[in-house]
């Protein structure tokens, strides 16, 4: 926690950073290998939008259920040297809590 909060003082103090600023990993996630992460931390299954939703979605929703979106931070060298936790132990970790 206490690197998360150098973290958020070190991106305040860059003037220049703006726009996506990735906090909590050193390297982009997308959707879809978090909902695998998710499955295999908490043994549920990842089930597809058919199989819960019998109804035609919107299109947007849709898009939202099919995409896997991947953000990267455009400020890479400003967290350099912290250390993270990775996806699947954070995930534990939220889960056993």
């Amino acid at each position: 926690m206490f690197d998360a909060a150098k973290l958020v003082l070190k991106f305040a103090d860059d003037i220049s950073a703006s726009g996506i600023l990735n906090m909590v990993s050193s390297r982009a996630v997308t959707q879809l290998e978090f909902a695998d992460t998710l499955a295999r931390v908490s043994g549920f299954p990842v089930k597809d939008h058919r199989e819960i939703f019998r109804n035609p979605l919107e299109k947007e929703t849709l898009e939202a259920f099919t995409s896997s979106i991947e953000l990267r931070t455009k400020y890479p060298d400003l967290s350099a040297g912290f250390q993270y936790t990775s996806l699947e132990e954070s995930l534990k970790k939220i889960i056993t809590a």
